[in-house]
C-alpha cells in the first residue's frame, strides 16, 4: 500500500469553444476532495449524469495518471 497515495479522476472540465466557459463534472459522489471543494463552493461540480451527452464520447482518461497508477 502507498500510503497517502491519493490519484482520482473524478472530475471532468468541459470548455465551450465560443463562450470559453467551464462547467466541472463529478463522476466519483465519494471523493471526499471533490465533495470538499462542493461544500466550499456549492454549485461548482455538476453530477456527471448533467453532462451533455454529444460530450460524453470524447472523455479520456489521463495517460499520465494512467502511467502513475500502473507503476504502483
Amino acid at each position: 500500500s502507498q500510503g497517502g497515495f491519493y490519484v482520482r479522476n473524478s472530475v471532468k472540465a468541459v470548455q465551450g469553444a465560443y463562450s470559453g466557459h467551464v462547467d466541472f463534472y463529478q463522476f466519483d459522489a465519494a471523493d471526499p476532495i471533490a465533495n470538499t471543494w462542493n461544500a466550499a463552493l456549492p454549485g461548482l461540480l455538476k453530477p456527471a449524469a448533467q453532462m451533455p451527452a454529444l460530450v460524453v464520447p470524447h472523455l479520456r482518461y489521463p495517460e499520465n495518471m494512467y502511467r502513475k497508477q500502473a507503476e504502483v
